[in-house]
């Protein structure tokens, strides 16, 4: 159904959005060592030595205006509103009977045609359209505020 569109994009995105946090996680690594080296703006510390190296935090940051500390922050507020966006994700799944767990994993994050799981359980393609529009309607009332965010 047209109206699901958006809950079944959310789905779809899941698994992408849990490898964003992991990416922005070695981002905030890398931005987190480059300040150790050469300081909140990007100038190296005097005095001991220096391990230089080009990464492309170092260079996205070098002649810019801002520091490293406020590139971090930004990270930081990234991750923390994606992590909570999976979270609610899970939170409304962990609602669901199994073999509506199973579905979503088969057909949104691994992203197996409905006649192909049709198929497999051994189920007529127009009942298991019925059980997707239930466990989408089911998955709206928890997900679907979180769209207008």
């Amino acid at each position: 159904m047209a109206q699901y569109k958006e809950l079944e994009n959310i789905l779809y995105n899941y698994p992408s959005l849990k490898v964003e946090v992991k990416n922005l996680y070695i981002d905030l690594e890398e931005v987190t060592e480059v300040i150790r080296v050469y300081g909140e703006n990007g100038v190296p510390y005097t005095g001991g030595p220096t391990y230089t190296f080009n990464s492309s935090v170092e260079n996205a940051f070098k002649g810019k205006e801002g520091s490293l500390k406020d590139k971090a922050e930004h990270i930081i507020r990234l991750i923390r509103s994606k992590e909570r966006r999976i979270q609610k994700i899970e939170n409304a799944i962990s609602l669901l009977d199994a073999e509506s767990i199973e579905f979503i994993k088969l057909r949104y994050w691994e992203n197996i045609k409905i006649e192909h799981i049709a198929s497999q359980y051994n189920l007529a393609k127009t009942a298991l359209y019925k059980r997707k529009d239930k466990i989408l309607e089911e998955l709206s009332l928890y997900l679907m505020p979180a769209i207008a965010l």
